[in-house]
């Protein structure tokens, strides 16, 4: 039998939106703290695998890759930067030059984001304190085997565009120490030679 009661308003109750339960509730955490533990899982993948990515790809230096080259400051280290980014933070790179001593260069790469430092120099040291840039000695000795000394070195860095070379105080060390130990292999090869003329001569045959 149809229901002819008729509320004292006359219209139609609103049906009540379905908000969820204890039970929905329980279940909606659950699926949240999955999305985050996979999003979390998914990031730190991802930066495990540029760290990864980063150490695979580090610059190997051939064994047979030795000795001087002349290059251009600018560009040459403009297209390094251009592919390289922090180990830390993976965020551009800025690189500096913050001194030299003679034709050797000390550079600072430093990140724009994080800070971090790292410092180079253009050659090796060497000497007995292990203090003194190869790259000095040999152009000094260089103008020594052409015949020329200091002011010829100092043409020659002003039309390359190469750095100042040592100043006259280091140049009279540096050549100093190259005289003596040029002595001491001409009088060491002059006496080999001496031997050899006697162990070869007829008389000890």
């Amino acid at each position: 039998m149809e229901n002819t009661h008729r509320r004292p308003s006359g219209k139609r109750p609103k049906k009540r939106r379905f908000r969820g339960n204890q039970f929905m509730k329980v279940c909606s955490h659950t699926h949240v703290a999955e999305r985050k533990d996979t999003s979390k899982c998914a990031s730190s993948n991802k930066i495990s695998g540029i760290q990864t990515s980063l150490k695979s790809n580090l610059v190997k230096v051939s064994e047979n890759f030795k000795g001087y080259r002349i290059f251009d400051f600018i560009s040459t280290f403009r297209s390094i930067l251009s592919v390289s980014c922090c180990l830390k933070c993976h965020k551009p790179l800025t690189i500096n030059e913050k001194s030299t001593r003679g034709l050797c260069s000390n550079f600072e790469i430093r990140c724009k984001n994080c800070g971090s430092v790292c410092t180079f120099s253009s050659c090796e040291n060497t000497g007995n304190k292990n203090n003194a840039p190869e790259i000095n000695r040999r152009s000094i000795l260089a103008m020594r085997c052409i015949g020329q000394g200091l002011e010829s070195l100092k043409t020659f860095c002003a039309v390359m565009s190469l750095p100042n070379p040592v100043e006259q105080k280091s140049y009279d060390v540096i050549n100093n120490k190259l005289s003596r130990v040029m002595k001491e292999v001409a009088e060491q090869s002059m006496k080999r030679a001496a031997v050899e003329e006697n162990s070869s001569s007829p008389d000890n045959l």
